[in-house]
């Protein structure tokens, strides 16, 4: 079985490939002549504004020796730094399969020059007059997304700090005097983030409950309908997952929507932690298909994170907090006495961080506005994903024996560990670690991540290993872990396959 494909691309293919650089830097002469028009254009508007004043730096203080002194040295730690820079993990190669990383849209790392060049402060247009329109306009197109029509919210500096806003809002329409009886309902894969925040907020480990998941590691509808009919305290809100840190799992969202309007009373509020899958709402799915379902069922909940700088491919660091009501999203009304806010509307009054860059806005905007986020554009490219995984997944299985792969996989993120001779978990573990170790310093070269699932926490995956025929004599499995988002992982025109390139290099180390 082979997957290097000896058609060319088609149009709607090669047209995308303008909005990347490349691996080999296939587009470089378009990005050096971008990053010298953008300087060039900066000069000259830094120029044209109080010439009257007079300079500054004369022709005279330039040919001074030290100044032409600093000026050198300046040079020399640049090109250390940049070279320094070039013993980091090549990301942007397709041999990159490791964390939620990858390539760069040409789009978003000229968008976030434009706007780091000019250091705007999205605190308030006081000092952000343009930063701010680009913001609003780039949290416009991502509400899009989710079909919600007045969405409202701010730029983060990731998923974590973006969950941060929704527990503060979640805690404000608590009745102060029960605050401190309240407790999170989320998924028992939810992200760390969730009670490192709850830590933050003044609350112990005892505020988050974790809903068990079902057989393919969602988290179970009907759990979650048994703790909320049994509960006797004040609930913060809802936690669900649209694409797991580990599995790239989406939970069952329109079923978790049906439990709370069975407990509507509660008026609990649901927050998906989407900052990695999120973006997948721009494809198009069947309409009887689980995603597409889930797709649907984001249009009824409250609000949404989302890492723009994952899926969203644009510079970090980019998060972002939405809300699909404006009701739902002010809840702060603090003053500063030398920040002119316009209204409380204003991100400034309403986020956690003060001072905001608006790099990841003007990426974002740039990314929106060539690229688009639709099934024509971002969401043509994450479709690929899936077929990207699909097809990894098939070829793994015919020419790897023994791999065994997760349930919940529904996203471009493959977990699998493999049954060894003896089929106890504890060696297939030591495989995993070893495989995780030997890629990297492989001839040919990827890398991969791995996690440790504990089993206590994960019955369904200790269910799938017996079955399975495994041994269990550990109380984690170790996995390896592989995410398929680099563009370029399938393409049709390298005179590599990657897929059957790792799969040569893996049955080195097996």
């Amino acid at each position: 079985m082979t997957l290097k494909m000896k058609k060319k691309c088609p149009p709607k293919d090669i047209s995308l490939k303008s909005y990347f650089l490349g691996p080999q830097a296939e587009n470089g002469q378009f990005l050096q002549s971008a990053f010298l028009e953008i300087v060039s254009q900066y000069c000259h508007w830094r120029q044209s504004l109080f010439p009257a004043d007079g300079q500054a730096i004369s022709s005279r203080d330039q040919l001074h020796p030290q100044f032409l002194r600093n000026q050198k040295s300046i040079q020399i730690l640049m090109e250390t730094l940049s070279k320094d820079f070039q013993n980091e993990i090549p990301q942007f190669s397709p041999r990159y399969l490791g964390h939620m990383f990858s390539e760069l849209t040409l789009p978003g790392l000229l968008g976030h020059f434009v706007a780091l060049l000019h250091n705007p402060n999205n605190i308030s247009k006081e000092s952000s007059k343009v930063g701010l329109t680009i913001e609003s306009e780039a949290i416009q197109a991502l509400g899009s997304m989710f079909k919600w029509p007045h969405t409202i919210g701010h730029l983060t500096s990731g998923g974590t700090v973006a969950n941060l806003e929704a527990l503060l809002r979640m805690r404000h329409r608590i009745p102060f005097e029960k605050r401190p009886q309240a407790k999170l309902l989320t998924s028992t894969a939810a992200h760390y983030s969730w009670k490192k925040n709850l830590k933050i907020l003044g609350y112990d480990e005892s505020a988050l409950i974790e809903v068990p998941l079902d057989r393919h590691g969602r988290l179970c509808p009907k759990s979650l309908a048994k703790i909320i009919s049994k509960t006797n305290f004040p609930i913060l809100g809802m936690v669900s997952l649209f694409g797991s840190t580990e599995r790239g799992t989406v939970d069952n969202i329109q079923a978790i929507n049906q439990v709370l309007k069975v407990h509507r009373q509660l008026k609990i509020w649901h927050h998906v932690d989407a900052a990695y899958g999120g973006f997948f709402a721009c494809s198009k799915y069947p309409a009887d298909s689980f995603l597409g379902q889930q797709v649907r069922a984001l249009r009824s909940i409250d609000s949404l994170t989302l890492d723009p700088h994952k899926l969203g491919y644009v510079p970090y660091g980019c998060g972002a907090f939405l809300c699909r009501n404006s009701k739902n999203y002010f809840y702060s009304d603090v003053e500063a006495p030398y920040i002119q806010f316009k209204s409380a509307q204003e991100a400034g009054v309403q986020s956690v961080e003060g001072s905001r860059p608006a790099t990841g806005a003007a990426a974002m905007w740039l990314t929106a506005k060539t690229i688009g986020l639709d099934s024509r554009g971002l969401g043509r490219i994450l479709n690929r994903h899936l077929e990207t995984k699909s097809k990894f997944q098939k070829l793994l299985s015919s020419k790897v024996k023994n791999i065994v792969f997760t349930e919940g996989l529904d996203l471009n993120i493959l977990c699998w560990t493999m049954k060894t001779g003896s089929q106890r978990l504890s060696e297939a573990n030591k495989n995993v670690d070893r495989i995780f170790e030997s890629f990297p310093k492989s001839s040919s070269l990827f890398y991969v991540s791995k996690t440790s699932l504990p089993l206590k926490k994960n019955r369904w995956l200790e269910k799938t290993l017996v079955k399975k025929g495994f041994k269990i004599d550990s109380s984690t499995c170790h996995l390896v872990r592989m995410t398929l988002m680099n563009p370029f992982l399938m393409s049709r025109e390298t005179k590599t396959s990657y897929p059957e390139d790792f799969i040569k290099s893996l049955r080195k180390f097996i």
